[in-house]
């Protein structure tokens, strides 16, 4: 991903895009903690406009809480799967799709992470790595 160019074409070929939150780097981060939380940030911060964009985003960021925080199911994986497909191109806006391309990466990028959550042997949150909802966390986002 880092020798990858950075333009529309090529970047939709990865399944990303131009814009806000396109590309993280990822340190001693869980994936699936981290993921969680940009799913979460969707989840708030979408317009409500349409259905599939307000229900999706829910139920995405809920199963992907669920996962980070142990209490996820095989099946509950799979649905997210699911979601990152079907949801796709079925919102009014790019908010819906930028929440499916999250779900794919991570299920696509990271199996043994999401693997680890089911089976509650994660090391990076073993070690307290991203535990909170940085930087898309609400409170950090306002002005003081």
């Amino acid at each position: 991903m880092l020798e990858t160019t950075l333009d529309h074409e090529t970047m939709r070929r990865v399944g990303s895009g131009l814009g806000a939150g396109a590309i993280a780097l990822l340190t001693d981060d869980c994936p699936v903690a981290v993921a969680a939380s940009v799913l979460a940030y969707f989840d708030r911060e979408n317009a409500g406009q349409c259905g599939s964009c307000f229900n999706g985003t829910a139920a995405m960021a809920a199963a992907a809480g669920a996962l980070r925080d142990g209490a996820a199911t095989k099946e509950d994986v799979e649905r997210l799967r699911r979601w990152s497909v079907l949801l796709r191109g079925r919102g009014a806006c790019a908010t819906l799709d930028a929440a499916t391309n999250v779900a794919a990466g991570l299920l696509g990028e990271f199996p043994g992470e999401v693997t680890a959550h089911l089976d509650g042997t994660c090391q990076g949150c073993a070690r307290g790595a991203f535990r909170a909802d940085r930087p898309y966390e609400a409170e950090a986002l306002r002005l003081a």
